[in-house]
């Protein structure tokens, strides 16, 4: 399912929460090839993002991270993160 558009609100906090209280996960599928970026935002949930093909740019909070195919970044909660492609 492709991602909603994010919500922030001043801080970049996103607005909407991902699961249940219970199970707080959701599951969304990004081509970046088309998007080419996740704008940067942080909220209270864990984040992982696999990077099934191509390369990029992640960041998280003040560090830039390079990025490949077969990466998987794990994103603390509170965490400011966003993505961009090459």
């Amino acid at each position: 399912m492709p991602t909603p558009p994010i919500e922030v609100d001043d801080t970049l906090k996103e607005r909407s929460s991902h699961g249940s209280f219970e199970l707080p996960v959701e599951t969304y599928t990004d081509n970046c090839e088309i998007f080419h970026s996740l704008y940067n935002h942080w909220h209270d949930e864990m984040e992982l993002i696999y990077i099934e093909s191509g390369s990029g740019l992640v960041r998280l909070n003040k560090e830039i991270i390079r990025v490949k195919a077969g990466d998987l970044i794990i994103v603390n909660r509170g965490v400011l993160h966003g993505i961009k492609t090459d």
